[in-house]
């Protein structure tokens, strides 16, 4: 009976590591608040582990609405450091252009054009590091693809 409830304890501790990725709005743990968490290639509003139908979810190729691969359900296609919109099943627009930690507007790498900076698993607004600049923190920066935090996060 021990053993049982052992393994029930430790399993359910092991399904709470699984969800190690999260984007979280603000920096400090007044204004922090859990805004999307990873989980593979499934992105969930707020904490996967209530949330039962993925936003979006992405492959090295593309980044999609909803948890499919279809085709139709594309939004992005990722070529590179370059970010298209898709639409109609075509990918002409660049959207954005990732550069050195930095997540620009369009086909464009100037200072003027920059709309995010990661640094220390911080996005700042801009071309900035200031701290009053955070817009939002990740939790396992490392492992997080700054492309698809662009096709997150670009659009607003």
């Amino acid at each position: 009976m021990r053993s049982r409830i052992l393994l029930i304890f430790l399993l359910i501790s092991f399904s709470s590591l699984v969800y190690s990725q999260k984007l979280y709005k603000g920096e400090t743990t007044f204004e922090k608040v859990l805004v999307y968490s990873f989980k593979g290639k499934n992105i969930f509003k707020g904490d996967s582990r209530w949330s039962s139908k993925p936003l979006f979810s992405f492959d090295e190729h593309y980044f999609y609405a909803g948890s499919s691969g279809f085709s139709d359900q594309r939004l992005f296609e990722i070529k590179g450091d370059r970010i298209y919109f898709v639409s109609n099943g075509f990918s002409r627009t660049v959207a954005y252009t990732v550069k050195d930690n930095k997540i620009y507007n369009g086909d464009s790498s100037f200072s003027g054009d920059c709309l995010f900076t990661l640094s220390d698993g911080k996005i700042y607004s801009g071309d900035s590091t200031f701290i009053s600049d955070i817009l939002f923190t990740l939790e396992a920066a490392e492992a997080i693809d700054l492309r698809i935090i662009a096709c997150l996060i670009g659009p607003f």
